[in-house]
């Protein structure tokens, strides 16, 4: 069963883990825990075992009768309550919550704060749609899409704040009409054709309800969904061969939620019945009771599946399936859905992954090779027919490589245990069970039963085998050892009945992955053995052969030759850092050029620090209110991929950490003390654990606005980041000049026009 949050009115302080030796392990009561972040108000219920049954007797019902586990299947008796248990349900669990936390910083981030509020509330409700928690269709899936898309359209160059929001509105309902078994997209059963009429079901609604208080029969309320009642009034223009075309929001909507249909991704819009495909969307749109399809509605609809917001969406969907900060969950959801679909069962850890990455990145594809196909084989997912077509297929490019060299580094450090999980989960299917639902303990239980047994892991892989189960998987001798020094986490009493659905992705990495952040990439090892073989004080040219160095630039090779020497933390370090980078360095680069010896820049010194790390920033994350900080969700984000390059920092009690008009050339997070920003008006802001300064100095290339002292009577201590890795996330400079004011908004003061 799943744990109830806590009582309403009531807040849980998070734990602050040690961070390092000098970090006292206690609760922070100052941090304030959002237990309804993903509500609509703050008085819904709590989540019970009672709900989860009534829930689950729902999906049961729909499938019972062979109809789309959604919720166009309940009745309207039915459907208010569905739709309140069903955000509550993700309101209690962590990954959601942060998935919306995140998208939040990014939605505040994009838009005016009257657009920002509306598509926050648009959030909430399109939650309770989602009864289902499976990777396919599930709210924290359409959460990270939405945040990704943003992102996306920054790379390709996509500015205008209309088609962001239409955009958002489409990641939100791409899912909401999925089930759990295959269903061809022709059709009005199909996946998106379901989710397009959930989407216009709602329109109808906000609608409706939007003229109701104009006449002022109703009150306005978050509940009518102010950010889809004018959506059928407004127009997108769009850049098509040089040229500037107008075309309805509803319609570029509706081309881009029939975009996202996953088998049929890298098809061309003239194959594969996309005519009966498109129509079926179009018959929802103009509704095929009462309206008149017009007779240029198909054409501007296959050429719209086929325009840049629509590839903006289908890779966005790539991208959030391909997320290298949550590959073991998002790895075992996909694998449970595939189980249930009778899919790829033959394959193990190793071959399920390499299948996966290949779908996705249009191997598989036999139809016509055409431009995206082609470029999809040669290992850049992302297409884009116009915007920044470069950006746009080197971040997919990237994007593809660290989520592969992250499941390489999962692959060697705990292949048994993940043989284990898909053994144990397959064996729930047959029951009728879910793995991810079920409580860690559980799972602990029957993960013991497999270590302890005659033959152990071995005997079980082969007569799954026997059974046609992983096939495929070749290694036969793996050895599972199921005890508190090796999965420490997945003992401990605080997360024993929590499930694997409800946890952050980072938390189930370091629970049942614990070594896979120290394990090594092949690619890895073979460059630290070339580095070995190069000896004491390499030649430039020697370095240069090292595998994917690449060629250094005269540049680069002056401002290393200047052989600043730096120890330890603190500003200096992060200044050498980001003038490093801005020279066109890699983070690898540097990291190669530091065990060369070549820069004299001290790495993490403490075996533990990176793993503590991650783990005080995301009991941060739950427990801070990320609309007032939207710059936390991108540090978190380099974080995430990148965790090496956190420094920790201390400040003595009453020392001055950041000096009014200097450039700290590094973002800090608060994590233990507070800290006091000394405005120039006499007023002192206070900051708590969670807090991040610094980021206004980063995101503007001025000094400070105001000093910032460390609190008088404890130390401070932070985790620091240099400035050039958070600004590198914000791609263009009216999104950073966007962020900056807001996070200036937090602290009261106005900037004075920072320069671009």
């Amino acid at each position: 069963m799943t744990k109830p949050p806590n009582e309403p009115g009531k807040t849980e302080s998070p734990h602050i883990h040690e961070v390092v030796s000098h970090v006292d392990t206690r609760d922070h009561p100052q941090i304030e825990v959002i237990r309804d972040g993903i509500d609509l108000t703050s008085t819904l219920k709590e989540y019970t075992p009672k709900d989860e049954v009534a829930r689950l007797s729902i999906l049961q019902k729909l499938q019972a009768e062979g109809k789309k586990t959604n919720i166009l299947g309940v009745k309207k008796s039915e459907r208010k309550s569905a739709m309140e248990r069903t955000r509550r349900r993700y309101g209690q669990m962590e990954s959601a919550r942060q998935a919306t936390n995140r998208l939040f910083a990014a939605i505040n981030e994009h838009f005016s704060p009257e657009d920002a509020e509306e598509l926050k509330d648009l959030t909430r409700h399109a939650i309770g749609h989602y009864l289902n928690t499976d990777q396919y269709h599930s709210a924290p899936h359409a959460l990270g899409m939405a945040r990704e898309i943003l992102q996306v359209a920054d790379v390709a160059g996509y500015t205008d704040p209309k088609l962001l929001k239409a955009l958002v509105i489409t990641a939100l309902y791409h899912d909401t009409g999925n089930g759990l078994a295959p269903v061809s997209p022709v059709g009005e059963k199909g996946d998106e054709v379901q989710s397009f009429k959930i989407l216009m079901e709602d329109i109808k609604m906000s609608e409706e309800m939007a003229d109701l208080e104009e006449r002022g029969e109703m009150r306005r309320s978050k509940k009518h969904l102010h950010a889809l009642s004018k959506i059928r009034k407004e127009t997108i223009k769009l850049t098509e061969n040089g040229r500037t075309v107008e075309y309805p929001t509803i319609d570029v909507i509706a081309a881009s939620i029939a975009a996202t249909v996953f088998r049929d991704r890298f098809a061309p819009p003239d194959s594969v019945a996309f005519d009966e495909y498109a129509i079926s969307i179009l018959e929802t749109l103009y509704d095929k009771n009462g309206g008149e399809i017009p007779v240029t509605a198909l054409p501007n609809i296959k050429r719209l599946i086929n325009s840049g917001p629509a590839w903006l969406s289908k890779n966005a969907d790539i991208s959030g399936s391909t997320n290298t900060a949550n590959v073991l969950q998002a790895n075992l959801a996909n694998r449970l859905e595939d189980y249930r679909r009778s899919l790829a069962k033959d394959a193990g850890p190793e071959g399920y992954h390499g299948g996966f990455i290949g779908f996705i990145s249009g191997m598989f594809y036999q139809g016509t090779v055409w431009a995206p196909v082609e470029q999809a084989r040669h290992g850049a997912p992302f297409y884009m027919p116009d915007g920044n077509r470069e950006a746009s297929e080197a971040y997919g490019r990237q994007r593809l490589t660290e989520e592969k060299e992250r499941f390489n580094q999962l692959l060697k450090s705990n292949k048994p245990m993940m043989v284990a999980l898909y053994i144990i989960m397959y064996k729930g299917i047959e029951n009728g069970e879910n793995i991810l639902d079920w409580p860690l303990e559980q799972v602990r239980g029957e993960l013991e039963k497999i270590a302890t047994r005659d033959g152990g892991l071995t005997n079980e892989l082969e007569e799954m085998q026997q059974r046609g189960i992983m096939t495929k998987e070749q290694d036969r001798t793996l050895s599972l050892k199921v005890d508190e020094e090796s999965y420490p986490l997945l003992f401990e009493k605080r997360f024993e009945k929590r499930t694997i659905a409800e946890l952050t992705p980072g938390l189930v990495n370091r629970v049942f992955a614990p070594n896979a952040a120290r394990a090594q990439t092949p690619a890895q090892q073979k460059l630290a053995n070339e580095i070995g073989a190069l000896g004491a004080r390499p030649t430039w040219e020697q370095i240069e052969t090292l595998s994917g160095f690449g060629k250094i630039t005269e540049t680069q090779k002056a401002l290393i030759d200047e052989e600043r020497v730096v120890k330890g933390e603190g500003k200096e370090r992060a200044q050498y850092w980001n003038d490093l980078r801005k020279t066109g360095l890699s983070i690898t680069q540097i990291q190669t050029l530091i065990d060369c010896e070549k820069i004299h820049m001290s790495r993490n010194e403490h075996e533990n620090q990176t793993a503590r790390v991650m783990e005080t920033l995301e009991d941060l994350e739950g427990g801070t209110t990320i609309d007032e900080l939207p710059c936390l969700s991108r540090f978190l984000e380099v974080a995430d991929l990148n965790p090496d390059i956190l420094q920790m920092e201390t400040f003595p009690a009453g020392e001055v950490m950041i000096h009014e008009g200097e450039k700290p050339e590094r973002v800090l997070v608060v994590v233990k003390g507070r800290a006091v920003v000394k405005l120039s008006n006499g007023r002192d802001v206070i900051l708590s654990p969670g807090s991040i300064m610094g980021e206004i100095s980063a995101l503007t290339g001025k000094g400070a606005v105001a000093n910032v002292v460390a609190g008088k009577r404890e130390n401070v201590v932070c985790i620091a980041l240099p400035s050039y890795e958070l600004v590198q996330e914000y791609q263009n400079t009216d999104l950073r000049l966007h962020a900056a004011r807001l996070a200036a908004k937090r602290l009261g003061i106005t900037l004075q026009q920072p320069s671009k």
